[in-house]
């Protein structure tokens, strides 16, 4: 679904970043770096990547530039109420 939904952006003409690997690699807050570093605006991951940064208590909002992150997709399994509260709080 995240795959269809980032190649559909380039049909309105935005500019997509796509990390293709390990999103854990080399380390758990690497995809919220490359948020920051790319100015993102809409981030796109899986239920699993956010509950294993919710697991090990990340605080992405804190720790990076975020402000131009104005909604985050999440697709592949079902995003547990604990997962979307720390996604609706940032990660705070």
């Amino acid at each position: 679904m995240m795959w269809n939904f980032l190649v559909s952006g380039l049909l309105v003409g935005s500019t997509i970043v796509l990390y293709d690997g390990i999103p854990a690699h080399p380390d758990l807050p690497a995809l919220w770096r490359l948020a920051e570093d790319e100015g993102v605006t809409f981030f796109g991951t899986s239920a699993s990547y956010l509950q294993s940064c919710l697991k090990e208590g990340l605080r992405p909002a804190p720790a990076h530039e975020l402000s131009s992150l104005r909604a985050v997709g999440s697709t592949g399994a079902r995003l547990t109420p604990e997962g979307f509260r720390w996604v609706a709080s940032g990660g705070r």
